[in-house]
């Protein structure tokens, strides 16, 4: 595999244009790679990272430095508030080469494909796996959680509220900032049939305004939500 493709935790960035025919750019991360029951690779983010006001767009999606690597961007819808979500979630269908990717988070034992279930998650030390330096660590401190949240303050999408959410509270710094949306949370150093392994716990969408806390969408609900909206079963690219 080249030294140059794109991994879990890497920057997102697109480029898209809206019905009206403004242009308008967003950012995000590339939380995981999914794989479909086709055999087809997707690219796993936040809806309202590679969206616009919880929609998605024609959009392309680049990695800084490796350029463009996926189109087809299909989004769970968001609805509007007072109306309840469960996921903020997209995919965009992998376009590069099939050695530009890497399933691995790199310099984190092996993903596996079994995620932590939300009621395994209380007390868990768990990692927000972008590419350093922007990784962190944090606690989960509650799950199944109801939380209203501001996911495009510049935009007059304004509040969305998502049910059933993880909270992972703040360890020695913000565990999330500005750019992290998408990334995948997971728990690291466990041991998987007598071998370390990654566990994947779940999505980063959102935290708190004071950055006491961030909210994390269980990775099941996001499988099973995207399953519904798209037709076609999805895992995690190990």
């Amino acid at each position: 595999m080249p030294d140059l493709h794109a991994s879990p935790g890497a920057p997102l960035v697109w480029d898209g244009v809206t019905a009206a025919g403004e242009r308008h750019h967003g950012a995000g991360t590339l939380g995981a790679f999914l794989e479909d029951d086709a055999g087809a690779f997707w690219i796993l983010s936040a809806n309202h990272a590679v969206g616009q006001n919880g929609r998605c767009r024609e959009n392309r999606l680049s990695v800084p430095g490796v350029g463009v690597v996926a189109e087809e961007v299909v989004c769970v819808p968001i609805h509007d508030f007072p109306a309840v979500n469960r996921v903020d979630v997209a995919i965009a269908r992998w376009t590069g080469p099939a050695a530009g990717f890497g399933c691995a988070i790199p310099g984190m034992a092996p993903l596996v494909a079994c995620p932590v279930a939300p009621e395994e998650s209380p007390g868990l030390r768990v990692t927000k796996a972008a590419l350093p330096p922007r990784r962190s660590s944090g606690v989960v401190a509650d799950v199944r959680r109801q939380v209203r949240v501001d996911l495009s303050p510049s935009l007059p999408y304004t509040f969305a509220q998502f049910a059933d959410q993880i909270l992972v509270a703040d360890e020695g710094g913000p565990f999330s900032r500005p750019g992290d949306s998408g990334s995948l949370v997971v728990c690291a150093g466990v041991v998987c049939a007598g071998t370390e392994c990654t566990r994947a716990v779940g999505l980063l969408i959102a935290s708190h305004a004071d950055g006491v806390w961030s909210a994390v969408t269980p990775l099941a609900n996001v499988l099973e939500d995207l399953e519904s909206a798209v037709g076609r079963r999805f895992r995690l690219a190990v």
